[in-house]
């Protein structure tokens, strides 16, 4: 098959084109400007990201079939990842990362979006479009074999479209113009051209920028954790410890007694209420990190690179404690088998990933509870139930469903932003009945536990990984912004020694190795192993720290600071108030200097 290269490619380019001009969001163009922009952004990128595609033509002229196999592959792989990444970017605010690349290779990391659950039909409807253009291009291309197209036409105008492009955005950065830079942003790979000390040189009017706070990682060197060895005196009679984390699961409007009735009655029954507790991220790695080793988030990487358990654990290893681990999701995403329970025998991470994910939640605490039954009486024992009903899709029985205006079905792969709005009700909905569900299964392990005069000599500790948003900020799910509903959960914790009662001040994921050490008999300071602070003392707190696959948040009565790490940063505001309003970054700055001053120090504190 003889293919007119210059047809192909140009075929290409439109059908490039129109792909990205699906997936770019229209919502962000006010005026004719901003619409002559997005055309010259995704004319001139179209092409960029086919340069690949336009080597292999000329690489493999010689040799035509090769040519026409290598480069429609090539081709239709290009335009399947703009498309995905541009649904990515459009519902999450983010493009391909390291995350992403995390979530793809790890086992478990696709069931974990709940991508075992698509819709197949419309997978082969999106392969179908793809298949149909590249073959309308190749087609074409055969069809208008003797065409002659000239490369310098083509070169020209594309030359033209980019440098458009290119001074377009330069006067948009200058004026600190946020439709046209937002649109920039959402192209992957963006290079922006900034000319401000030209224009300024001109006469032309540049308005001055805040400066983000930023730091670099250190990404060499061992983890110097803990900082001194521990020092235990051990007590006699260690108390069971019991973490029931629930994946995705918010405080606002979902903590209350006519969703959760069970955990909040329990609760003001038996325990402590942190009515403020924030999350240590706003995805699973960093949340669970903070809640087992009382460290920011940031330093995962390091600490997984090294495989180094948490303390915590190490200490449970000393006094013999009985593991009873159970997940409806997978200990290899995140990678739970090389960190927190690095030390435990694989044996006894027990995964239950058949099913809808209400299913599973039953059959762990079936298991939870058994295993309490049937264990030695005489050793200690620590559970851990990590359930899956409130991550989307929000699953749960339904004929027990709490509200009936609840979305009947949630894909993901069919999902746009501009979709979300008129469904977001009946997507909230269904949240709400699968926390309602969730809620009939830790009230179970409440149950249990009074029933069997437990509570006496058992820690409980009930809580979300993170949170979860409902577009009150202008997103769905989680891990794209530090707002409320993505980083503050409820958190219950029934302690013997602990008076039941209510904490209104901050408190964090990462306060909570420290009271658990300190119970069991740890001397050493909280400085020597942790970043939290003392738990049942909230009046220490000033700030809390909250991190993402990139960023650090400081949280504070003051407002809320993103740090980027990773040298880029996902977050539309880098300053806020503590209720999400967007701030000004350099006031906020000021008035955060100390905190910033400690939180920067504290990131490599535990790296050598």
């Amino acid at each position: 098959m003889h293919i007119n290269s210059n047809v192909y490619l140009l075929c290409t380019w439109c059908f490039t084109a129109a792909v990205l001009s699906n997936s770019l969001p229209k919502s962000l163009c006010q005026n004719l400007r901003d619409y002559l922009y997005r055309f010259l952004l995704i004319s001139s990128y179209a092409f960029i990201y086919l340069l690949p595609t336009l080597f292999i033509l000329w690489l493999t002229q010689r040799w035509p079939v090769l040519q026409v196999t290598v480069t429609v592959m090539l081709s239709m792989l290009t335009i399947a990842l703009l498309h995905a990444n541009g649904r990515l970017y459009n519902l999450y605010g983010f493009h391909f990362n390291g995350f992403v690349w995390n979530l793809l290779t790890t086992p478990g990391g696709l069931a974990s979006i709940g991508a075992d659950q698509t819709n197949l039909a419309l997978v082969a409807r999106y392969l179908v479009t793809l298949i149909g253009g590249a073959a309308a291009c190749l087609a074409t291309s055969v069809i208008l074999n003797d065409l002659h197209a000239h490369w310098s036409w083509v070169l020209s105008g594309f030359v033209i479209l980019t440098l458009g492009e290119r001074v377009m955005y330069s006067l948009a950065y200058a004026q600190v113009y946020g439709p046209i830079m937002s649109l920039a942003d959402s192209m992957i790979f963006f290079q922006p051209m900034k000319m401000n000390k030209f224009l300024s040189s001109v006469g032309y009017k540049v308005k001055p920028r805040e400066k983000a706070i930023s730091m670099k990682m250190q990404s060499e060197g061992l983890v110097s954790y803990p900082l001194t060895d521990i020092r235990l005196n051990k007590v006699e009679k260690p108390y069971n410890i019991i973490f029931l984390v629930a994946e995705s699961l918010r405080e606002k409007n979902i903590f209350k007694p006519d969703i959760m009735p069970l955990s909040t009655e329990f609760v003001s029954r038996h325990g402590v209420n942190f009515t403020q507790h924030i999350s240590g991220g706003n995805c699973t790695r960093q949340a669970l990190f903070a809640l087992f080793y009382g460290l920011y988030g940031s330093y995962w990487d390091s600490f997984l690179r090294q495989q180094k358990p948490p303390v915590l654990m190490e200490v449970l290893d000393q006094y013999n404690y009985q593991y009873f681990l159970y997940t409806s999701s997978r200990f290899t995403y995140p990678e739970l088998d090389k960190t927190v329970f690095r030390t435990v025998p694989s044996e006894l991470l027990i995964e239950t990933n058949d099913g809808e994910p209400w299913t599973r939640d039953i059959r762990n605490t079936d298991m939870l509870l058994n295993a309490i039954d049937s264990r030695n009486k005489n050793l200690p024992f620590m559970g851990f139930v990590f359930y899956e009903a409130t991550h989307a899709r929000y699953s749960f029985p339904e004929e027990k469903a709490l509200r009936q205006d609840y979305l009947r079905s949630l894909d993901y792969i069919g999902l746009k932003a501009e979709s979300l709005e008129p469904m977001i009700d009946g997507m909230f909905s269904r949240y709400v009945n699968s926390a309602n569900f969730l809620d009939s299964q830790l009230g179970r392990v409440f149950d249990y536990l009074e029933k069997n005069d437990r509570l006496k000599d058992t820690i409980v500790i009930a809580t979300g990984d993170h949170g979860e948003e409902f577009m009150e900020h202008g997103r769905w799910g989680h891990n794209s912004s530090f707002s409320n509903e993505q980083i503050h959960v409820p958190m219950i914790i029934c302690h013997p020694d602990v008076k039941p009662g209510t904490v209104d001040t901050l408190t964090s994921h990462m306060d909570i190795p420290g009271m658990l050490l300190e119970t069991l008999g740890v001397t050493n300071p909280l400085s020597d192993y942790s970043l939290g602070e003392s738990l049942f003392n909230s009046e220490t707190h000033s700030h809390a720290v909250v991190a993402s696959w990139s960023d650090l948040g400081i949280v504070s009565d003051k407002g809320k600071l993103v740090i980027p790490f990773k040298g880029t940063t996902q977050h539309e505001h880098l300053a806020s108030s503590r209720d999400d309003a967007p701030g000004i970054l350099s006031s906020l700055t000021q008035s955060l200097a100390p905190e910033i001053t400690r939180v920067i120090r504290n990131s490599r504190k535990f790296l050598g």
